[in-house]
């Protein structure tokens, strides 16, 4: 759910399409396409005036959320959220629309839901792991932390502590 007393359309919410290109929705304006990656798109306009984002959780995504998690880290962002793509994007076809997504997010079902049920939730050290070694395998490096393998990212996870346990009393 979005901060109390802020407006949806406050919220900048961002898409990265199939072909790494940047999709955002800024205010109650349609969806624009930057033509861009996300690291265009981090030093543009809407990116800079930005302080609320929201993104679905996909592997598309994971580069842009990592470097916008980083914008948070440094104080750039307020607050930055996630959400599941099943719950904004019924099917593969629809996750790839970024036009869809967009408008989709506006009034997700997401809002009503909990984080365990892939309902908007901000996007903090628990989730970067998993993201971060999203963002590696398909870019084939860290989108920030590059002093991280995907090995030591993997042990920063939450369920690292119990995968591992199960592993030393097997």
């Amino acid at each position: 759910m979005s901060l109390p007393g802020v407006l949806e359309d406050q919220v900048l919410k961002v898409h990265t399409a199939t072909d790494g290109q940047v999709w955002y929705v800024d205010g109650g304006h349609g969806a624009i396409n930057t033509n861009a990656p996300i690291e265009g798109f981090l030093v543009g306009e809407a990116c800079q005036r930005a302080r609320h984002v929201r993104m679905v959780g996909s592997a598309d995504n994971a580069q842009a959320l990592c470097l916008l998690y980083k914008r948070r880290l440094d104080g750039q962002l307020l607050r930055l959220e996630v959400a599941s793509p099943a719950v904004v994007g019924r099917t593969r076809a629809e996750r790839d629309d970024p036009r869809l997504m967009l408008v989709r997010m506006r009034d997700s079902a997401a809002d009503g839901l909990n984080a365990a049920m892939g309902g908007w939730h901000e996007f903090d050290e628990n989730d970067y792991p998993s993201y971060a070694i999203a963002a590696y395998k398909k870019h084939g490096k860290q989108p920030f932390d590059e002093c991280s393998t995907p090995a030591e990212l993997l042990v920063r996870h939450p369920a690292w502590v119990v995968v591992h346990q199960a592993y030393r009393y097997a």
